[in-house]
């Protein structure tokens, strides 16, 4: 059996469905025998596109894993951006680039490269991937690839490369004297009964607790045993930018989006509690401030995590837990009858969440949007203003919906190629991006993708013509100083480009025109709307500077400060 043909197969034994990539010539084994199985793949139109399309197929399958196929050279390295993405957030995602023959590579390192297109992606990837090799021996090959796969999965999830030479690709083997990989007992500890016990105690002395969810919460097992424990407690729920989808909109425990960028209800409630459970986040300074001293001052914080070095590293008054935290929650579930009573609390808070809402016309867009969406929707926000915007304001009925970003890594022109990946996860699934137009031309050439295959993904562009977020730091800091936010950039007519790509336009102008996107959302083909705003548009409420976290711009008055105070006085 030709090895290209055995590394189809075997991905094939573990679910592997689609296959992303750009074609090149050190792949074309792979590419071929991907095919003859049955493995689909699908063209993009640049390898960073297949990278965020796999991280995001990783993302919305909920099992297996996403495969991106890469040439070598350029084809390589146009693949670091997508990969450090899946890294930053903690996605699976098995990356497979082609090589130069083996004879063909060098072999000092003093000298700069041997071969045409050839490069040392291995050194590359190494601190930005949970393990990366270069298949040297053909035998290797169902070892690598198995410790790959499983080390991409096991514990805090993460990207893995595997470097294949042409000439190995090509080589005949017998998969039967292949050696597979053993699994090491990685297993984590359970968390003792002291530990849980402390939890509740704490929980039940407690009146104003919240809990704050992460991207560490996303797998759908964690999600219902959470969404179960909420429901009967009636906890106060927040979350942070890749937490969004944990707990169900329409439940009423759910508050909303935290931190520099969050909604002031959602960051007065978690500046304001006496206990806060922290399930998988990572408490980072958009999450808290840049003033960590001032970080919620009342409050025991109890930080659940399954990668240790997560852990108190932040916050002096945390109390640390490593573990899985599906295990903690599903755990925290079954133990003692635990009697709990927030609701003066979670009232308190609904009662900010009305007097404190965003009325900005993007974020009213996003809600008016939000009550056409039906479940099973998978919203992905590119990076810039517009995925602030959908963080505060996009809120679907339904316990199937999936809001993904680009959190740690923020990388612009994500939304458009992981719509792609999210598609061919779920196709029955309703697939939406947001992004803005500077985000838009950063993986523009993937329209083609959407256009050529008829995707029944609509995409809407805010439109202000201008890099949204560094225009406004250009007004803040640089005197209004434009370069390179207003003056300099430029953006293609919209309807044209999507008539070019044969994609269907729809063009909006004011909030009138909202009808437009409900008339046209159930078609099966693609549309792009084109939401126009403003050029000078903001994202408020924004933390500046040192301030702490429940005191954003624009400021509250001192009249609605202290009535803040006395709410929580007669709480």
């Amino acid at each position: 059996m030709k090895l290209s043909d055995y590394v189809a197969k075997l991905l094939k034994s573990i679910g592997v469905e689609y296959v992303f990539g750009y074609q090149g010539g050190s792949i074309t084994h792979l590419i071929e025998s991907f095919d003859s199985v049955g493995i689909n793949y699908i063209q993009n139109y640049n390898e960073q596109g297949s990278a965020f399309a796999a991280d995001a197929y990783s993302r919305v399958c909920n099992k297996g894993i996403g495969v991106a196929i890469a040439s070598n050279g350029p084809g390589a390295t146009n693949l670091i951006t997508g990969i450090a993405d899946a890294y930053c957030d903690s996605v699976p995602v098995l990356y497979i680039t082609g090589q130069v023959h083996t004879w063909g590579m060098k072999k000092n390192a003093e000298i700069r490269q041997e071969s045409f297109q050839e490069i040392d992606i291995i050194s590359m990837v190494k601190p930005i991937t949970k393990y990366a090799v270069t298949i040297m021996k053909a035998m290797d090959i169902k070892y690598e690839i198995e410790k790959a796969v499983s080390i991409a999965m096991e514990g805090r999830k993460g990207p893995v490369l595997i470097d294949i030479p042409v000439d190995i690709q090509g080589t005949d083997i017998d998969e039967n004297k292949l050696e597979g990989y053993v699994v090491d007992d990685n297993s984590y500890s359970d968390i003792d009964e002291q530990q849980f016990d402390k939890v509740i105690e704490s929980l039940e002395n407690s009146r104003r607790s919240v809990i704050l969810v992460g991207g560490g919460v996303s797998s759908h097992e964690a999600k219902l045993a959470l969404r179960k424990f909420v429901e009967k407690n009636s906890i106060p729920v927040v979350s942070s930018l890749q937490g969004l989808d944990v707990i169900n909109h329409d439940n009423k425990s759910f508050i909303g989006f935290i931190g520099t960028y969050g909604n002031r209800y959602a960051n007065i409630a978690l500046q304001n509690a006496d206990l806060i459970l922290v399930l998988g986040s990572r408490l980072d300074m958009r999450q808290i401030g840049k003033d960590k001293e001032s970080f919620a001052q009342d409050a025991q914080v109890i930080h659940i995590d399954i990668d240790k070095t997560e852990l108190k590293h932040k916050i002096k008054n945390e109390i640390p837990i490593y573990g899985d935290v599906y295990s903690f929650i599903f755990n925290l579930g079954k133990a003692k009858q635990i009697y709990l009573d927030y609701s003066n609390w979670l009232n308190l808070i609904n009662n900010w969440k009305e007097r404190y809402k965003e009325y900005q016309k993007a974020n009213v867009i996003v809600e008016v949007l939000s009550k056409m969406l039906s479940d099973n929707t998978v919203a992905i926000a590119d990076v810039g203003q517009n995925q602030m915007w959908v963080a505060q304001s996009l809120r679907i009925i339904g316990n199937n919906i999936r809001i993904i970003n680009s959190g740690g890594l923020g990388a612009m022109g994500y939304a458009l190629p992981a719509v792609i990946g999210a598609y061919y996860a779920n196709k029955n699934n309703n697939i939406i991006a947001f992004m803005g137009d500077g985000g838009l031309q950063m993986n523009i050439q993937e329209l083609c993708v959407i256009g050529s295959r008829k995707l029944p993904i609509k995409i809407f562009v805010f439109n202000n013509k201008s890099l949204g977020l560094i225009r406004d730091i250009h007004e803040k800091y640089y005197n209004s100083n434009y370069v390179g936010s207003v003056e300099g950039f430029s953006q293609p007519n919209l309807e044209s480009l999507s008539k070019a790509y044969d994609i269907s336009y729809v063009r909006i102008e004011n909030l009138d025109d909202l009808h437009k996107i409900a008339e046209r959302l159930e078609d099966k083909s693609p549309i792009l709307y084109d939401i126009i705003l403003d050029n000078k548009t903001y994202v408020e409420p924004e933390l500046l500077g040192m301030d702490s976290l429940d005191n954003q711009k624009p400021y509250l008055t001192e009249f609605e400060i202290n009535k803040i105070k006395m709410e929580l006085q007669e709480l």
